[in-house]
């Protein structure tokens, strides 16, 4: 493991910036909010359960795209993949599917990719099965009735570092096509492991300082191409979530390559992921607009 904090007011305040439960006590009837709004989502809108692995949380739940929002070429709509927050360690794929049917709406094939948790696999082993469950859907995409060539990535908080991580992937090197991910939205996201290692959060995560920079974007910034990214931050988040995005908006522009950074100053934490289900968020209409405006 890495060295805690060992300054008493250094590690109060990272675990104060951290702490997300502490921050909203509120934080389990958003759980809940989530998780209804899901079977909401499952009722209304055609799904399927998919499995990448043998690991009993590997799999996918898939909304196809709505046929009437296809184009009428025939051409085989883009899927957008999301990974879930609960800082590596909690919630699941299920609890985050009730986006499905707003980009489906839209012509979009909408995905929640379950990962295994920590500390029952280390995080780069959690980060190894998401690249394992991406390349899944590349390969089966033609069965799966998506674009394998429009494949876009969203995630919030673990699920947008996670995002961010397999946007700076090099494919090739693991044997996979280059640009295999299009673009990536991470909402809410950790890009920078350092602070995360030196907080009460490693008591689970277990992270030594090698592990904390390799699995950190901010240290895996590609050279050109890169996939253009999509960066959103609640307004009412705490100081240490604003400071990673600004840091890392920074490091792709700073590379040469595209990143929007979308405004959401009347959220925090645990309702800006909601926004990504309404289709008059400015959230939503952004990622939807990334999917389609870079998906052709």
């Amino acid at each position: 493991m890495a060295e805690p904090e060992t300054d008493p007011q250094a590690r109060a305040r990272l675990d104060a910036d951290y702490n997300l439960r502490a921050r909203h006590p509120d934080h389990l009837a958003y759980f809940a909010a989530y998780a209804e709004a899901s079977r909401d989502a499952r009722r209304r809108a055609p799904w399927r359960e998919l499995t990448y692995g043998a690991h009993p949380r590997a799999g996918i739940t898939l909304f196809p795209a709505d046929p009437a929002a296809r184009p009428p070429d025939g051409e085989a709509p883009p899927l957008l993949a999301f990974l879930h927050g609960g800082y590596w360690q909690a919630l699941s794929r299920q609890d985050f599917e009730f986006p499905g049917p707003a980009f489906a709406a839209r012509g979009i094939a909408f995905a929640t990719i379950g990962y295994p948790l920590c500390p029952d696999v280390s995080m780069a082993t959690l980060a190894e099965q998401v690249r394992h469950a991406l390349v899944w859907l590349y390969d089966e995409a033609p069965a799966l009735g998506v674009d394998p060539e429009r494949l876009f990535l969203a995630g919030h908080s673990a699920g947008g570092h996670l995002a961010a991580l397999m946007a700076c992937t090099d494919w090739p090197a693991v044997g996979h096509p280059a640009g295999l991910v299009k673009g990536a939205a991470a909402i809410s996201g950790l890009f920078d492991l350092a602070p995360v290692a030196r907080c009460y959060l490693n008591d689970v995560l277990h992270l030594d300082e090698a592990a904390a920079r390799a699995l950190s974007p901010i240290h895996a910034v590609p050279p050109p191409p890169a996939p253009p990214l999509l960066l959103s931050v609640g307004g009412h988040e705490s100081a240490a979530f604003h400071d990673q995005q600004a840091v890392f908006a920074a490091a792709w522009r700073g590379a040469g390559h595209l990143v929007r950074e979308v405004a959401m100053a009347d959220h925090h934490h645990f309702d800006i992921v909601q926004a990504l289900g309404d289709p008059q968020s400015p959230l939503f209409a952004a990622v939807a607009d990334l999917v389609l405006t870079f998906g052709h």
